[in-house]
């Protein structure tokens, strides 16, 4: 392979899904191309780039990655995990004043979320949810 930039290999059979909507099936040592928005996430999960010189540092990698969502794609993002945290009913997914964590919501939803934005969030939920 002439240029093998962005071409990353598993050992493994395996399909790596990112929060950025990308979903890529690997083969066991078969080269596929991972788009810079999905290449942190290959390498947290041992997939590593054909050229193992390539392995980014963390500021290149940070560079890679897309920015955190905005506006109304934000709130709906968030929306959608407040209502996954809530079809679980898991009493250690929220806090003290039946709010959802913090983590929780962030684990979801792949990106930092106050929990200002997540209270405010949460109320809008549950009233859609109860009208």
């Amino acid at each position: 392979m002439a240029d093998d930039k962005g071409m990353y290999v598993s050992n493994r059979d395996y399909r790596l899904s990112t929060s950025f909507g990308v979903a890529i099936l690997f083969k066991k040592d078969k080269p596929v191309y991972v788009p810079p928005t999905a290449r942190k996430a290959a390498i947290e999960v041992g997939i590593l780039p054909v050229n193992k010189n390539a392995i980014p540092f963390e500021e290149e990698a940070k560079k890679d990655e897309a920015p955190d969502p905005q506006g109304t794609d934000r709130d709906q993002l968030v929306e959608e995990a407040l209502r996954e945290i809530k079809d679980r009913n898991d009493v250690d997914e929220f806090n003290a004043h039946g709010v959802p964590k913090v983590q929780v919501v962030t684990d979801i939803i792949g990106f930092n979320v106050s929990a200002g934005e997540i209270r405010t969030l949460w109320m809008s939920v549950k009233a859609k949810d109860n009208a």
